[in-house]
């Protein structure tokens, strides 16, 4: 959904207001990803991770992601919220879908198959 967004969003490029709108849904339903993660997923590595290596690894590297991501969509959103579709625009909107696709990636690879393990350890 998050990445089907994004992929819409980039249709409407050229018209700047369709563009806010569909990224202003497009950052809504990031920040409901990540509360859902938090909700879901981060407790059960918290609580694993005192006594396992291998879930210690993996909320560790999701908490260092979750900066880097997080800091890539405030300065966007920031940029958006001031209309500033100026030089630079396109490239930081490739820069955030990547750490999107990125992190989505990260989460269907590592996290899930790491909660599972440990759902059914």
């Amino acid at each position: 959904m998050l990445l089907s967004r994004l992929d819409e969003a980039r249709a409407v490029n050229l018209d700047r207001a369709a563009l806010k709108k569909s990224l202003l849904r497009t950052k809504a339903l990031f920040l409901a990803h990540l509360g859902k993660e938090e909700a879901m997923f981060h407790p059960v590595l918290e609580k694993a991770a005192k006594k396992d290596l291998r879930a210690q690894a993996v909320l560790s590297l999701f908490r260092d992601d979750l900066d880097a991501v997080a800091q890539a969509v405030n300065e966007f959103f920031a940029r958006l919220d001031a209309d500033d579709f100026g030089e630079g625009f396109d490239e930081a909107f490739a820069k955030l879908a990547s750490g999107f696709r990125s992190r989505i990636s990260k989460e269907e690879n590592l996290l899930h198959p790491e909660f599972e393990r440990l759902q059914l350890g």
